[in-house]
């Protein structure tokens, strides 16, 4: 249940963030915690996974200020992609769309804000397949055969070397089926020429394989394309952000997840109270359009009906904030540490020395051990204080989190 209906904002701005974390924790939780107050989406590819037996899932690392997405993949296909939505972006829905594609490779997300028309979002991991009998990449694969509607935005690591978005590149790789695939949808690339987007792990060279690709419809939509140079997580691929704003839409009704009540903190028998203050008057009105039933009067009926539960609700029932939080044992050395981490980097790629790489490569593995530490620190804290329920908070600790929204049924 959300509060009342409420006419919005011209235009809502979605912040996104697309990164391939090289299976790595460290690197995801650094960069989710980069995230907090700054991205509403974030699209990874490579990210760390694990397989948990006892429910028979896939599951990914959590985090307080996010909800997780994996794509649907068996035991012995490992998800190479996965997505997390902020919890504070309760105006966005974010819907996986397994009707779609069931690749392992890859992510297909319906993106709908109030009432625009929603807009497919593809993250891509385009790499040869798992399966033993299959090298086909997954642009080849399963990407060239989803019809893509008028608003779409693919974006991930692409793998692929080619002149379009490289233009020191002279021998293309890995491209055909990508140009080919951009050719049938007239898909607008909006990466900043020649902006490299990996750094190769021996320091001696960059490429750009991450990319961003828009339909006509959706390009007009997206600003701020950019690699953020201070969003240093320790991957040796480019943090990317860019907004997408939605058209122009007066006068829409909340969207469902919108403003939701905290019914842990709701006084019952208050709003037992106000709904029968409410309930004759509510009654009298909508006797007066179901007496002789028409469409028009059971609509009304209806809206009588939802804005006195919604009127009973708001006097007893205190609505839900959502905020930011950073993980319990994240701390002001972790922050110190990553901040050397990132000066490192930087000297790096203004000298392209190899001590420069060394000390670069120094300062990453111990920022990624402190990591650990803290970890380590904080849940044996955590163990030796526990009291009571303490023991269930504990257990459920332990259990894999693999958040997804309920997917769209019928199109």
């Amino acid at each position: 249940m959300c509060a009342q209906p409420q006419s919005h904002s011209t235009h809502q701005t979605i912040r996104f963030i697309q990164h391939n974390t090289a299976k790595s924790t460290s690197v995801m939780q650094t960069l989710l915690h980069l995230a907090r107050n700054t991205a509403d989406i974030i699209l990874i590819q490579e990210p760390w996974i694990r397989f948990d037996n006892n429910s028979g899932s896939w599951t990914t690392i959590s985090h307080p200020s996010c909800n997780s997405i994996l794509p649907p993949s068996p035991p012995h296909l490992k998800p190479r992609v996965a997505a997390f939505i902020a919890r504070t972006a309760t105006h966005i829905s974010l819907t996986p769309r397994n009707d779609i594609t069931n690749d392992p490779d890859v992510q297909c997300l319906s993106l709908s804000i109030h009432s625009t028309p929603p807009t497919l979002i593809l993250n891509i991991y385009n790499e040869k397949s798992q399966a033993p009998d299959n090298n086909d990449r997954t642009i080849e694969r399963c990407v060239a055969n989803i019809s893509l509607p008028d608003r779409a935005i693919a974006v991930g690591d692409f793998n692929a070397h080619h002149q379009w978005w490289n233009s020191n590149v002279r021998n293309q790789k890995r491209a055909d089926s990508i140009i080919s695939w951009t050719d049938t949808y007239h898909l607008q690339l909006l990466n900043e020429e020649d902006t490299p987007t990996y750094h190769y792990r021996n320091g001696t060279g960059t490429s750009v394989l991450d990319l961003t690709f828009a339909t006509p419809s959706s390009t007009e939509f997206i600003t701020s394309w950019a690699v953020d140079d201070e969003a240093t997580t320790g991957s040796d691929h480019e943090v990317i952000r860019f907004e997408y704003t939605t058209a122009a839409i007066e006068d829409t009704v909340t969207h469902p997840v919108c403003q939701q009540f905290n019914f842990k903190k709701a006084d019952w028998n208050l709003f037992s109270t106000s709904l029968s203050n409410l309930a004759l008057d509510a009654a009298r009105r909508m006797k007066q359009h179901t007496q002789y039933p028409t469409e028009p009067g059971l609509e009304e009926a209806a809206t009588i009906l939802r804005d006195t539960l919604l009127q009973a609700a708001s006097e007893a029932i205190p609505l839900l904030r959502p905020s930011p939080r950073s993980k319990s044992w994240w701390n002001d050395d972790l922050t110190t540490k990553r901040r050397q981490m990132h000066q490192q980097k930087r000297r790096w790629k203004t000298t392209r020395g190899d001590q420069e790489w060394r000390s670069f490569q120094h300062t990453r593995n111990t920022y990624f051990h402190a990591i650990r530490e803290a970890k380590k620190s904080d849940w044996q804290s955590f163990l030796s204080s526990a009291k009571g329920r303490d023991v269930f908070t504990a257990y459920k600790y332990t259990k894999p989190r693999r958040v997804e929204r309920t997917p769209i049924l019928n199109f």
